[in-house]
């Protein structure tokens, strides 16, 4: 706890046994319950939607040392530090994408956990009358084509509540995998 800091839990509950289990232990928590969705990338979908998608009139570029250093883009440093133990952490082990206007991040998707050559992406578009534009989806476009690239498996979960965030892995090539039933408790 030191390490990461945070105040909040989540487990994913696979089998109903384990759904009593964990409510019969967990009595003196408050539990929040929640499902997620988990896709898998699908390479031949991507492959077709990636051609289909006209050239982006956004200019995407990789999120680097400098412009997470820098004060005007605090904002995702923030969003970092919810995955990730430092800047150097993220950048030793993940990899993210970014659009800019003078110099400001609009939005951004990057590697919230790795585990192996598997890449669990965040998507993250800041302001509300940016959204629905296609700034996500040319982000992330520039994220899966690097995935590709380097023999990287994109991952993809959100909670059954964001339908922004399914509609887009639909128009990325995700198709879903599984709904899992989620706890959430604050410690």
């Amino acid at each position: 706890m030191d390490i990461i800091g945070g105040t909040w839990f989540t487990i994913a509950v696979t089998n109903e046994a384990w759904d009593k289990a964990l409510n019969e232990a967990l009595t003196d928590y408050e539990l929040v319950e929640g499902e997620d969705l988990e896709f898998d990338f699908a390479a031949d979908r991507y492959s077709k939607l990636r051609l289909a998608q006209a050239e982006s009139r956004f200019q995407v570029t990789p999120l680097d040392a400098e412009l997470l250093n820098d004060p005007e883009n605090d904002f995702v440093l923030e969003d970092l530090n919810e995955f990730w133990n430092s800047p150097g952490d993220f950048m030793d082990k993940g990899f993210g994408y970014c659009l800019l206007k003078d110099g400001i991040v609009q939005s951004v998707c990057f590697s919230g956990y790795v585990y192996g050559n598997g890449h669990d992406l965040v998507v993250r578009t800041y302001e509300e009358e940016d959204r629905q534009k296609g700034l996500g989806a040319a982000v992330t476009f520039a994220y899966l084509d690097h995935c590709v690239r380097n023999g990287l498996m994109p991952y993809w979960t959100t909670d059954e509540e964001n339908e922004a965030s399914i509609a887009l892995a639909n128009k990325c090539g995700f198709v879903l995998k599984e709904k899992s039933k989620v706890y959430e408790f604050e410690f």
